[in-house]
């Protein structure tokens, strides 16, 4: 009986809404749209709001695109994204020379999983070494985008498809972070939205089910905010002897800490992820070597089987042609194999190489002597097998020509 009254004033709301007029966005499959005609088109999600808009480089890219009156927005199938405090909520923000803040900063340790707020696709993968840092915007079908910041992992890729709840990054302390926290927002067609008014950050839950966006609400909002805060940096302080003083003096002292630590933490990281690039490198190094070893003791078989059927000495060429393509195939497949591993490492290495470059500081914390001497060690150990496979395909194409001259009838 206590949910009536709740039913009703949502029910109410919905009408007089679509009354205005309202568009009405629901939370709707939208990896497949069944036509009139019954051909399933693949879509992108809220394809009629953005217009079919789908940019994968810019979080704000719908400058040309009207944003409706009024929406009534389903978010009912809401994750958090992470459990934590807030650190810093949505709104204007008085210090680091920042004006407003478009999302809600929330505790975490670097490497905590970060998870898809609603069901949706991945619409941007990117890295801003003076804002975002790594991060990642999502949109989903109800309309809404959610912007992941800070993060230190990609646990997706560009354009796949999530479920809300499913772990999309890992936390982290990447670009103008000065700790480790994800910074969430909440956008529609580029407006930013407050997180607060949809979610209870101490309840760790929504507020409801429904949420209805208001064009100009929040814009309003933020020039509101913004000429209070104007007018109260218009205002000047009563001069107290001692007291400016001491504030610069703490400001000096506490400030760099923050940084120094956000720092620090970025430093033990990366060299978290580079002790674990070493590690894999020298197990890739160890298999390249056993291949060559195995590619060489081949090449050696196979020019014996070419002295054998050139002499007409082998007896059954047919069972000695199996093995010898069994091994063939085998060795394929981890030449196959080290190469993904390789292209797999060096996409590791790129996004290690991004964070320093964007950080001189950080770049000169990092120690990498070793890790390089690898990579110099493995282009050595590159050039020996390339020169070694160049080699195995002559040999190859000799004994395919040796066994093409067998005459048939020689086979037991």
């Amino acid at each position: 009986m206590r949910k009536l009254p709740k039913v009703f004033i949502i029910g109410l709301l919905r009408i007089i809404l679509f009354l205005s007029p309202v568009m009405e966005i629901h939370a709707r499959s939208y990896s497949e749209r069944k036509l009139s005609a019954g051909i399933v088109v693949k879509q992108y999600p809220a394809d009629e709001l953005y217009e079919e808009s789908w940019n994968t480089e810019f979080l704000k890219a719908y400058k040309n695109i009207p944003v409706p009156d009024s929406l009534v927005i389903d978010v009912s199938n809401f994750v958090m994204p992470v459990e934590g405090k807030v650190t810093s909520p949505y709104g204007p923000r008085e210090y680091h020379g920042e004006h407003f803040h478009y999302g809600t900063d929330i505790k975490l340790q670097v490497g905590d999983t970060v998870r898809a707020a609603f069901e949706g696709k991945v619409r941007v993968r990117n890295y801003d070494p003076n804002g975002y840092g790594y991060y990642l915007v999502l949109r989903h079908p109800n309309g809404l985008e959610t912007v992941y910041g800070h993060l230190s992992q990609f646990l997706v890729e560009q354009n796949q498809n999530v479920n809300a709840g499913e772990p999309i990054a890992l936390g982290g302390c990447t670009g103008n972070a000065y700790g480790p926290h994800l910074h969430f927002e909440i956008r529609i067609l580029c407006n930013a939205i407050n997180p607060a008014e949809i979610i209870d950050f101490d309840k760790l839950c929504l507020k409801e089910d429904i949420y209805v966006y208001r064009k100009g609400q929040t814009e309003e909002n933020l020039i509101e905010q913004e000429s209070v805060k104007e007018e109260i940096e218009d205002v000047k302080p009563i001069d107290t002897p001692g007291v400016e003083e001491e504030t610069e003096v703490l400001s000096e002292i506490t400030e760099p800490d923050a940084a120094e630590l956000c720092l620090l933490r970025k430093k033990e990281q990366i060299m978290k992820e580079v002790s674990d690039i070493t590690l894999q490198w020298e197990q890739l190094i160890s298999d390249e070597n056993q291949y060559i070893s195995e590619l060489t003791i081949l090449m050696g078989d196979l020019e014996e089987s070419i002295g054998k059927m050139g002499s007409g000495k082998i007896t059954c060429w047919n069972k000695e042609l199996e093995t010898i393509n069994s091994r063939i195939g085998i060795l394929n497949t981890k030449n196959g194999n080290i190469r993904y591993r390789r292209d797999k490492l060096k996409e590791k290495q790129t996004l290690i190489d991004s964070q320093l470059e964007g950080n001189p500081l950080l770049k000169e914390m990092v120690s990498m002597e070793y890790f390089f001497r690898l990579i110099n060690e493995w282009n050595d150990l590159l050039k020996e097998a390339n020169s070694k496979i160049n080699t195995y395909n002559n040999i190859i194409a000799a004994f395919n020509s040796s066994v093409n001259h067998l005459n048939p009838s020689d086979n037991p």
